[in-house]
C-alpha cells in the first residue's frame, strides 16, 4: 500500500467515525428532548390532578360592575376553583371554597363609606366582587355547622380564598388605597379580611406598610397587625390597631377590641389534635414531632 492510499484510507475512517459520532449525538438529543417533554408532560398532568374542584374550575374571567354614574367594580382573575375544604388531615364533604389565583380587583366607591371618614373600607363592595361570580353560591357561615345545626344547609360555601392578591380602592377624592399580598382569606361575610404573606399597604396619605399578616376588621373599622410590621422606616414589634383617618393617614388606637379572626374550623381542628394527641404514649409523640402539649 502506497503512503498516498494509507492517508486516504486513515481519511475515510476519521470521516465515517465523526459521522457516527454526530449520529450518535443527534440520537441523544432526540432520546433527551423526547424523556424531557414526556416529564414536563406528566408534570403537567400532575398538577391538573393536584388541583381538583368541585362544583368548576375555570379561567381567565374578567368582570366589570356599573351603577347609574359608572364604573364601580373591576374585577380579573387569572383562574376560579369551587372545591371542598381540605385540611392537613381531612377533606370536608359539605364545607367548600371558592379559590381566586393571581387576582385584581379595582373598586370605586361612590361615597365616603361612614358620615366621618372619607377612606373607610366598602366591604359591601367587596363582598359583591366574589358574589357575582358565575355558579359560586351566597357564602354561608361555618358555626353553625360547627354546632352540628342538623338543619344546615349540606353543601356551606365556607371560605373566600385569594393567591396573589391585588387591591385598589379608588376614593371619590382621587385617592386610593393599594392593597398587596400573597394570600388573602375571608369568610364570606367579609366581617374580617386575613391578609397573608408580604402584605403592602399604601395608605391614601402615602404612607407604606409592610408586614407578614394583616386584619381588616369589619366591626372594629380598621387594621390589625397582630404579627408586628413596618411603618414607613421604623418596626413596630406588638401587635398594632390602626384606623384611616378622614385624610387618609393611619391613627394609632392604644386600646381596641379583641379581634377574632382565626378561622372556626383551624380552631375546631387545633381542638380535635390536641385531644388525639393527648392520648398518644410519649415515644408516638416523638414519632410525629410533638415534645410538648400545653
Amino acid at each position: 500500500m502506497t503512503p498516498s492510499q494509507s492517508s486516504t484510507l486513515t481519511l475515510c475512517w476519521i470521516k465515517r467515525f465523526l459521522i457516527v459520532l454526530v449520529a450518535l449525538s443527534i440520537a441523544g438529543l432526540g432520546y433527551l428532548v423526547i424523556h424531557s417533554g414526556k416529564r414536563e408532560s406528566a408534570a403537567h398532568l400532575q398538577t391538573e390532578v393536584e388541583r381538583p374542584y368541585d362544583k368548576f374550575r375555570v379561567g381567565e374571567i374578567n368582570l366589570v360592575e356599573y351603577d347609574h354614574e359608572g364604573l364601580i367594580i373591576r374585577l380579573s382573575v387569572e383562574e376560579v376553583i369551587h372545591r371542598k375544604r381540605r385540611s392537613r388531615l381531612f377533606e370536608y364533604q359539605n364545607l367548600k371554597e371558592l379559590r381566586f389565583a393571581h387576582i385584581l380587583l379595582d373598586i370605586y366607591p361612590r361615597k365616603p363609606v361612614n358620615s366621618s371618614n372619607n377612606y373607610g373600607i366598602p366591604y359591601d363592595l367587596l363582598g359583591r366582587c366574589f358574589h357575582f361570580v358565575p355558579g359560586s353560591g351566597m357564602p354561608k357561615p361555618i358555626e353553625s355547622y360547627l354546632k352540628e345545626n342538623s338543619d344546615i344547609d349540606l353543601d356551606v360555601l365556607s371560605r373566600i380564598q385569594f393567591d396573589d392578591l391585588v387591591l385598589n380602592i379608588h376614593y371619590p377624592t382621587g385617592a386610593s388605597l393599594a392593597v398587596t399580598a400573597e394570600k388573602a382569606y375571608s369568610g364570606g361575610d367579609f366581617q374580617s379580611f386575613v391578609l397573608a404573606g408580604n402584605v403592602r399597604i399604601i395608605t391614601p396619605h402615602g404612607e407604606n406598610v409592610c408586614a407578614p399578616l394583616a386584619v381588616f376588621s369589619r366591626k372594629s373599622d380598621g387594621i390589625l397587625f397582630p404579627s408586628g410590621h413596618f411603618r414607613q422606616e421604623s418596626y413596630e414589634r406588638q401587635k398594632t390597631f390602626y384606623r384611616l383617618n378622614n385624610d387618609g393617614s393611619l391613627l394609632q388606637l392604644t386600646q381596641f377590641p379583641d379581634i377574632k379572626y382565626v378561622d372556626p374550623l383551624e380552631v375546631k381542628e387545633e381542638e380535635l389534635y390536641d385531644k388525639i394527641f393527648r392520648k398518644l404514649p410519649p415515644f408516638q409523640r416523638v414519632m410525629f414531632g410533638i415534645t410538648a402539649l400545653q
